[in-house]
């Protein structure tokens, strides 16, 4: 059997070809392999730094984060003080009774529609408690006044503490008696389930006097249903 020979070059050769084809294989099987792992880290590097950027960015806005929040909070405790948690037939009398003190307007009648419904909120799914919700009473004066009076009974609505609107007020001048008549209708605003406590009005002895006379020249008063109750 003969045998072959080989020079030096073509063992050079040979070598040369045999690394080339091992760094080749390396390359498809290996570094090919790194390059889709760096992409895929790099990848998710950037993923981690858009969230570092966000959490840095929240961090950077705590500050007035967190004094929005107490302004909101300020502004709801600012609009709940507005409104009483209840309003009574009681106390709805004695704020007609403040009227006439404060005017001097005499009240003929009154008329009560009370706990009309305005808005209800809707609970929460994990709400252990009943919403709030809004209320309005209806509280209808006939009423007799000299013209003084009548502004001043506009004054005394207008400066109630506790949110009032007068949707109707009529006025009617009797030359006879030189006196204005006519129809004022307040409307109270009360707002439940907040956990404000609601405050019973001071009578002053009113309550050993009988309700009808509480009204210098009253000649009744009439309780009117609540009007019926629809939820928003």
């Amino acid at each position: 059997m003969s045998k072959v020979k080989v020079s030096n070059s073509e063992l050079r050769m040979i070598i040369f070809l045999c690394a080339a084809v091992i760094l080749a294989l390396a390359y498809f099987f290996g570094f090919n392999n790194f390059s889709k792992a760096a992409a895929e880290l790099e990848t998710q590097n950037d993923a981690d730094r858009i969230t570092v950027n966000n959490l840095e960015a929240m961090v950077g806005r705590k500050d007035a984060v967190e004094k929005e929040t107490a302004q909101l909070r300020q502004d709801i405790q600012d609009i709940i003080a507005k409104y009483p948690s209840d309003l009574t037939t009681e106390k709805a009398i004695c704020i007609v009774k403040d009227m006439e003190d404060y005017s001097g307007v005499e009240a003929l009648t009154i008329a009560f529609g009370m706990h009309n419904l305005v808005m209800a909120f809707q609970p929460g799914a994990d709400a252990s408690a009943e919403p709030p919700a809004g209320y309005y009473a209806a509280v209808t004066v006939n009423y007799r006044a000299t013209y003084d009076g009548y502004k001043r009974m506009i004054e005394f609505v207008e400066g109630l503490e506790d949110r009032t609107t007068a949707p109707i007020v009529s006025a009617t001048y009797d030359e006879e008696l030189d006196l204005i008549t006519g129809v004022i209708t307040m409307n109270m605003y009360t707002l439940e389930g907040t956990g404000k406590e609601y405050v019973a009005p001071p009578l002053d002895g009113a309550s050993e006097k009988g309700v009808e006379s509480l009204f210098g020249g009253g000649e009744g008063i009439i309780s009117l249903p609540a009007a019926p109750a629809e939820e928003e």
